[in-house]
């Protein structure tokens, strides 16, 4: 969990210089949180920036009718539509950086077929099963802007039912359905909403699903991707 303090109306946080500058390379592109300042201090780096006041996604869905559900839905999409409409050729984080991704660790390459060699490397299984793993991962994908690391507590639902995503250490270049397979992987105990989001989506849903197969491989196959480490990934 990431050290956190509210003071006032802004939120001071512990956290890397990537971060802020993914925030700061956001700021008027998507609904995001306003950036004031950025800085080192005790040998910590730290972000003050805009709190936003609302309730998590995953707090707010059981409260909301079905038509705030809807709406909601549409808002959080159109959101990530915004986002996409920014492309690259390339698998990394803004300026060429790498993007430091919790599950996959270190990512920059310069097309989908190597990211889905990277990912099937990490299942430890049989040569043939990487193999099988690697030929049905999607390979042609638009790569765009992506928030990285889409938890439904990464996305802040105010009182008008317009969404604020938050937490932006993971963003880059990703391909297209990265986002919405990361919410459907994070948040599988809210079916519903997943649901919603993938397919009123227009992004592959076979690739959503395949990728989402072959995550659990790589959990399942590593000590390291315990449900313990997962939940504190969503929780974070």
């Amino acid at each position: 969990m990431k050290d956190i303090k509210i003071v006032g109306d802004r939120v001071i946080k512990c956290t890397s210089l990537q971060e802020a500058r993914n925030l700061e390379y956001v700021q008027n592109k998507v609904s995001c949180p306003k950036i004031y300042d950025y800085y080192t201090k005790n040998s910590k780096f730290y972000i003050e920036m805009e709190y936003i006041p609302g309730k998590t996604l995953c707090d707010i869905w059981p409260e909301l009718s079905e038509e705030q559900k809807q709406i909601v839905t549409d808002n959080i999409l159109n959101e990530l539509n915004k986002l996409r409409k920014e492309t690259l050729n390339e698998i990394c984080g803004i300026n060429n950086t790498v993007i430091d991704d919790p599950l996959f660790e270190q990512m920059r390459f310069k097309s989908e077929k190597e990211l889905n060699k990277h990912i099937s490397s990490m299942v430890q299984t049989s040569k043939r099963s990487n193999r099988l793993i690697y030929e049905v991962l999607p390979t042609d994908s638009k790569i765009c802007l992506s928030h990285g690391e889409l938890s439904y507590n990464n996305i802040i639902v105010r009182e008008n039912l317009a969404v604020v995503f938050i937490n932006w250490h993971c963003m880059g270049f990703l391909p297209e359905y990265w986002d919405l397979m990361k919410a459907f992987i994070y948040n599988s105990s809210n079916d519903e909403v997943s649901a919603r989001l993938v397919f009123q989506d227009h992004v592959d849903k076979n690739a959503i699903m395949t990728f989402s197969y072959v995550l659990d491989l790589v959990m399942l196959s590593s000590s390291m991707y315990s449900g313990e480490v997962v939940n504190e990934l969503v929780n974070s």
